[in-house]
Parts: structure tokens; C-alpha cells; sequence
């Protein structure tokens, strides 16, 4: 049923017929290591007999009985299995390159030890560390002093399943000494219902727009004493 020919007509085809890239030289050596094991799996492709190509798990096993020897062959299409594996890499591979190549920094988190465990590019030039050196380091290492009570108290929040997610403004120290301010969002990242494992943090840099900030509230604290000062000379 699976290569759609009738018993009649499989005995009258040879392995050359069904199997893709089958050669004698291959046979040969698959026969020896069939001989040595006993028994044997492995993956191989199939022609059926209206044209279809599909994935098959071979189970072989060596049998050898009045001085004959032969294989006992049970197959499996395993080939909606396979476009399954191959749909998850290309997904798996579509998403590492968007945690690689994003406009802002992505910091993944194991909560068992609170420590980084895949940061991409941009966070790493973000705080001046190597991936290696962030691998040791928790997010509470990289935060500064002043804003380390409230950052933990998110993430008390977040690990104990209060909130899934949260966003607020930090400062990060760079591995120079220096820090600059950005906009945190940490989603907690479940798996198997209720059971967490990580935590994926997205960082953007702020630091230009909080320069801003403090220049126009000062600019402003300004006007107002002058204000204050030119209404005081007007009385």
C-alpha cells in the first residue's frame, strides 16, 4: 500500500527501482553493517509507483536460517514528519535572525540562576560585554544601583506568575564604568502550561531621548525664573 504496487509487481522490481541514489557499492556496505548489528534504522527516500517521493524509516533486521541469510524490512512513511522538522528549523532559523538582526537589544534569561543565557549582537555593543562575559552576569549586575529595587521588584512580580510581562525605564551600566537609560520589556516565556524557563527581555536605547528631557526641563525651569524675575522687577 505505501508504494501503491501490488505484491505481484513488487517481485518483479529491484531496490533500484523504488530507492532514490540506490547503488551496489552502498548495498554492500549497508549489508556488512546489517550482518554486524543485526538490526538497523535508518532514513532513505522512496519512489512510489505514481511518482510520489517520500521519507522512510527503515527498520532492518538480520535474519540467517538453513545456511541462507536474508533482511526483514518494516517501513514507515515518516515524511509528514519530516516537512514538520523542516517547517520548525526554517522557523527556528526565520526567528534567530530576527533576535540577531533587530534594531534593539534582545537578552534572553534562565530564572532557575538569573543569568543571561543568549543576548544578540546589539546588547552586547549596547553594555560593552562579550556573550561569553554576559553569560556569567545577571540582569541585576548590569543595573544601576539607584534602579536595581524597582527592576527586582518586577521581576519578583513576573517570576511568580503576578504579570506575564512588564515595561519601565532603567539605567544599564556599560562594562566601562558608564551607563545609559532604556526602555525594558521582559516577557516571561512559559512552557508546558504554568512551568516557566526563561525570561526574554527587549532593550531600547532611550539615552538620547532622556538628554532631551533634561535639556527641555531645564530650558523650562529657566523661562520660569526669568519669568519670575521680570515679574518682579515689573512691581
Amino acid at each position: 500500500t505505501l508504494l501503491e504496487y501490488s505484491f505481484e509487481e513488487l517481485t518483479r522490481l529491484s531496490a533500484t527501482d523504488i530507492h532514490i541514489n540506490f547503488s551496489l557499492k552502498r548495498w554492500k556496505r549497508l549489508w556488512r553493517d546489517i550482518k554486524t548489528s543485526k538490526n538497523l534504522t535508518l532514513e532513505s527516500q522512496h519512489r512510489t509507483k505514481g511518482g510520489r517521493i517520500y521519507v522512510a524509516e527503515i527498520a532492518i533486521n538480520y535474519l540467517a536460517f538453513a545456511e541462507q541469510e536474508c533482511a526483514v524490512v518494516v517501513f514507515r512513511d515518516i515524511s509528514a514528519r519530516k516537512h514538520v522538522d523542516a517547517e520548525l528549523q526554517l522557523s527556528q532559523a526565520r526567528t534567530a535572525a530576527a533576535f540577531e538582526q533587530a534594531a534593539i537589544g534582545f537578552a534572553e534569561v534562565d530564572i532557575a540562576n538569573k543569568k543571561f543565557t543568549k543576548v544578540n549582537t546589539l546588547f552586547c555593543e549596547m553594555t560593552g560585554y562579550t556573550r561569553t562575559e554576559l553569560s556569567n552576569l545577571t540582569p541585576s549586575d548590569l543595573t544601576h544601583p539607584e534602579d536595581r529595587d524597582i527592576s527586582q521588584k518586577a521581576m519578583k512580580q513576573l517570576y511568580s506568575g503576578e504579570v506575564d510581562s512588564f515595561t519601565l525605564e532603567k539605567r544599564y551600566l556599560r562594562k566601562n564604568g558608564t551607563y545609559f537609560w532604556a526602555e525594558t520589556t521582559v516577557y516571561l516565556v512559559k512552557i508546558k502550561g504554568e512551568y516557566a524557563v526563561y525570561s526574554l527581555g527587549l532593550v531600547q536605547d532611550i539615552s538620547e531621548r532622556k538628554r532631551l528631557e533634561v535639556e527641555r526641563k531645564a530650558t523650562e525651569k529657566m523661562l520660569s525664573l526669568t519669568q519670575y524675575a521680570m515679574d518682579n522687577i515689573a512691581t
